[in-house]
């Protein structure tokens, strides 16, 4: 069969692609795939190999498409739908013979109107900073300006928000949601980054990363999935 690049780039709606691009480089921007670590958690490669790797096209039609990409005795099953809703479903099967620890992720870069943005619906919850390296607990609605990293720990449904557009989100088999924008400092001294970038994305990201970040042991034969139901409004025209 041939291979399938599951890093999908626009999304397409009625209000503007939901997906921003960045010029400098193709690994910022779209949906990338996080598995099977988050960062480096458990390996060398930032994110893990799922975005590396060529994936095989197992089914596409009604506007569902459906990949799956075997490595290291572990495969991973994608799903994107686009009609009638937005959603997508990443799972993982362990092949091995033995127990192996896993995270899963999607990174998708939003577009909206950073400087004009808000996350809501996380308030309460605990959270990693990672730009202060303290851990803390969400009193108010996230905003941008300055760089924004921060690893939230809950299953609660959010919203981002800017004057053209709510995306709502609704995650499913989650246990984090990691919100990060690079703010213009970072974009400034970043070569794979536009020196504006920051102002035109935020990413939202719906993680299974462990009760203690550092994963969730799956037993030979076993399987994790996460999704992520997304729902676009706009504002009502006067």
């Amino acid at each position: 069969m041939p291979t399938y690049d599951a890093h999908l780039r626009h999304l397409p709606h009625p209000t503007g692609d939901l997906l921003f691009q960045s010029a400098a480089s193709p690994a910022h921007g779209g949906v990338p795939v996080v598995a099977p670590w988050f960062a480096q958690t458990l390996g060398p490669q930032m994110h893990g190999w799922a975005n590396q790797l060529p994936w095989v096209r197992t089914a596409q039609g009604s506007g569902t498409t459906t990949a799956q990409l075997t490595n290291d005795h572990l495969r991973l099953t994608y799903t994107v739908r686009t009609e009638p809703e937005i959603s997508f479903g990443l799972r993982v099967d362990n092949l091995d013979d033995v127990p192996r620890r896993i995270q899963l992720a999607l990174h998708p870069y939003w577009a909206v109107d950073a400087a004009h943005a808000r996350v809501t619906g996380l308030e309460g919850a605990p959270y990693l900073d990672k730009v202060a390296g303290v851990t803390r607990t969400l009193e108010a609605p996230i905003v941008f300006g300055e760089e924004v990293d921060r690893v939230v720990r809950t299953t609660a449904q959010c919203s981002l928000s800017d004057a053209h557009r709510t995306l709502t989100f609704t995650p499913h088999g989650t246990d984090h949601v990691v919100v990060w924008n690079p703010g213009p400092e970072v974009c400034a001294q970043d070569e794979n980054l536009g020196a504006d970038d920051w102002a035109g994305f935020v990413c939202v990201e719906p993680a299974l990363l462990g009760e203690s970040r550092d994963g969730v042991v799956l037993a030979p034969g076993e399987s994790a999935e996460i999704g992520l139901d997304v729902h676009v409004t706009a504002p009502t025209q006067p």
